[in-house]
């Protein structure tokens, strides 16, 4: 192009190194760019199935679980992968002594379910600890819902505890249980076998100093 063709304004020359000199200023070299990744926080979502982590996370604990280690750190959970972790879906029954102060809870069936970054956990009063469940959408159960009051000012985890040993003793009982597909019948009518299961719920429980409707 020749220079006859090149008309520029005042100050257009001025304006065009600022903007080269922002650009470089703020594109940052690779060694930079990963400096940033590796200090940026972890997202509250799960990282990818392929990922791996140099490192667990501070304050994580260790479970063991029918001879494999698994680690619980922030709510989520880790086995070793290679040289590094990586984040899995823990098993069901494995036990975890105290939930990230971010979970979320809500009655099924009778049970109170603990939720966090998409497990499923119910508190095992004998075992004081949370147990990795199946989610209650699995068991197939219809959710009708007893409507406890505690008449002695129960704290939540003793409503809790409760709540778990009526569920235990009225499914002994009763042969049903309603964290299971169908209640666990077989060959019987689950609309009664679960009438007979929540009488004999609201009988330990109001037993317990508890007003059930």
């Amino acid at each position: 192009m020749g220079a006859n063709n090149m008309h520029m304004k005042p100050g257009d020359a001025a304006r065009i190194l600022t903007v080269v000199a922002w650009l470089a200023l703020s594109s940052p070299t690779p060694a930079q760019s990963r400096d940033a990744r590796d200090r940026s926080p972890p997202e509250r979502g799960r990282p990818p199935a392929a990922a791996t982590l140099r490192a667990l996370p501070p304050g994580y604990s260790r479970q063991v679980w029918r001879g494999n280690n698994f680690y619980f750190a922030d709510g989520r959970w880790y086995r070793p992968y290679g040289p590094g972790y990586r984040v899995v879906r823990p098993p069901r029954g494995l036990i975890i002594g105290a939930l990230p102060p971010l979970y979320s809870s809500f009655w099924f069936g009778g049970l109170r379910y603990y939720y966090f970054d998409d497990d499923y956990y119910l508190w095992d009063p004998v075992q004081r600890g949370y147990v990795v469940s199946a989610p209650p959408a699995e068991t197939g159960t219809s959710a009708d819902e007893l409507y406890v009051y505690p008449l002695r000012g129960q704290s939540d985890q003793q409503q809790a505890t409760d709540r778990y040993e009526c569920y235990r003793w009225a499914a002994d009982q009763t042969g049903f249980d309603p964290t299971r597909p169908a209640g666990g019948t077989s060959g019987s009518d689950p609309s009664a076998a679960r009438a007979n299961y929540h009488r004999a719920e609201t009988a330990c429980l109001e037993g317990r100093g508890y007003s059930v409707k």
